[in-house]
């Protein structure tokens, strides 16, 4: 096979310190059996640790979260190579969207543009829990300022107001007051941003591994050492993993319910859900998450999948 991988992660080989274990692709993939070629940035680029003469081809872009900078990088290893892509892929959520559709402008197979979304666009995962009658915050895409503020009206402040495919609470703004969210839209077009409910609680994060009937056949449960917005703000931010109980068991049965209707099939679900007064979605991904939750699941049940 003709394998693209996109990589924005560095390696670290200066003494100990933190290390993104799951890009050691020349550990997961063997390069003597595949072509493997990679298309990083610069940061990436530090992060490709195979031999270059294991490598078929290497492309480095300026801005790896674009699309059309990443469509040029792979047509660009295909002419090289001289055989097509038989898969791409990427470990990063910033990556997901815009190597989706390079998978569907160049026919490569894998997940493309309308099933990235399941799990990358918030209203979107939102919409289909929703329907599926499973608790999701009041929530509404954002279309323009009468509109946002006619939903704060209704569902009351305070209210959270993201963007539909950010990550890692990048660009989240908690509002207070109409002053606030009419000062919010000063500064930026609301189209591209989702606006919700604000609901306190403790976070909890899930990771697991489902077959394609949905069924999660691994999972394991973590609960956040203070919150996504707060590590925005500056705070740290960790994960300890939940032991069994009555709770880990409510939380793996809402888990369930959310993977099973979301119509994402099989790879790693991993889902966040606010659990007082009751467990309730407010997002889902399908891609390790971040505040050590994978070390921590890798170190407790030494499985990585």
């Amino acid at each position: 096979m003709h394998i693209v991988i996109v990589n924005r992660w560095p390696r670290f080989t200066e003494g100990v310190r933190w290390d993104h274990e799951l890009t050691r692709y020349e550990e997961f993939i063997d390069h003597e059996a595949h072509q493997v070629s990679y298309v990083v940035d610069r940061v990436g680029a530090t992060g490709v640790l195979a031999g270059r003469e294991r490598i078929a081809s290497m492309v480095e872009v300026d801005d790896i979260s674009s699309y059309d900078h990443l469509r040029a990088a792979v047509t660009e290893v295909t002419e090289r190579v001289g055989r097509p892509v038989d898969q791409i892929i990427t470990l990063s959520e910033f990556t997901l969207d815009a190597v989706a559709r390079v998978r569907q402008s160049l026919g490569i197979p894998g997940p493309g543009p309308d099933e990235v979304a399941v799990y990358r666009n918030k209203v979107r995962m939102k919409e289909i829990l929703a329907e599926a009658g499973l608790r999701v915050p009041h929530f509404a895409g954002c279309e323009n300022v009468e509109q946002t503020l006619a939903f704060a009206e209704t569902t009351g402040y305070p209210l959270i107001v993201k963007p539909v495919n950010g990550a890692g609470s990048i660009g989240v703004h908690l509002i207070q007051d109409d002053k606030a969210l009419r000062g919010l839209w000063e500064t930026r077009e609301p189209g591209g941003y989702e606006i919700e409910e604000f609901i306190t609680g403790t976070v909890h994060h899930v990771d697991g591994f489902a077959g394609e009937d949905g069924t999660i056949v691994f999972q394991v449960v973590s609960r956040y050492l203070n919150d996504c917005l707060s590590f925005e703000g500056g705070a740290p931010l960790g994960s300890v993993v939940v032991q069994r109980g009555r709770l880990r068991e409510r939380i793996e049965e809402f888990t369930q319910s959310c993977v099973s209707r979301r119509s994402a099939c099989a790879e790693c679900p991993s889902t966040w859900s606010s659990s007082s007064p009751g467990p309730r979605s407010w997002s889902s991904s399908k891609w390790p998450a971040g505040s050590a939750a994978p070390r921590c699941r890798t170190s407790f049940t030494s499985c990585s999948a």
